[in-house]
């Protein structure tokens, strides 16, 4: 199952970096230079790496009620479950991607989307470092 997970986050990593790219790739081509390209890539997988960090952070774990009387602090159970995990339009598009397609997990076995988000973010950065290293040096 943990070949599995690792398989659905690198296909939406790459999914995610595909559809970066496509969104700066035009600039190139509106007086742009692939320096451009490179930035506006580079800049939106430090701004994803940045959300998804935020994403993973931990809740608190008290509760702060105001009453009448004044706040009453409680404290949070942390051992239940929030809820099932939902699947955007995005995800399912990804799930239906070739490798997917025949080794797709259910949405509540996947990793969580922040933790796909930080991989995404992750190779976002290290294709717009690739990139500069084959055009730009």
């Amino acid at each position: 199952m943990v070949a599995r997970q690792i398989l659905d986050a690198t296909v939406y990593g790459v999914a995610v970096t595909a559809t970066v790219l496509l969104a700066a790739i035009p600039l190139r081509f509106l007086g742009g230079t692939t320096a451009d390209v490179v930035l506006l890539s580079f800049i939106a997988g430090i701004v994803i790496l940045g959300y998804a960090t935020y994403c993973l952070l931990p809740g608190k774990p008290w509760g702060v009620e105001h009453t009448e009387s004044g706040m009453e602090v409680t404290r949070r159970d942390r051992t239940q479950t929030v809820g099932t995990r939902r699947e955007t339009r995005f995800q399912a598009a990804v799930q239906r991607l070739p490798p997917l397609g025949r080794y797709g997990l259910p949405p509540n076995e996947r990793l969580s989307p922040a933790a796909k988000l930080f991989i995404a973010g992750v190779i976002v950065l290290m294709v717009s470092i690739g990139i500069e290293a084959l055009f730009i040096w």
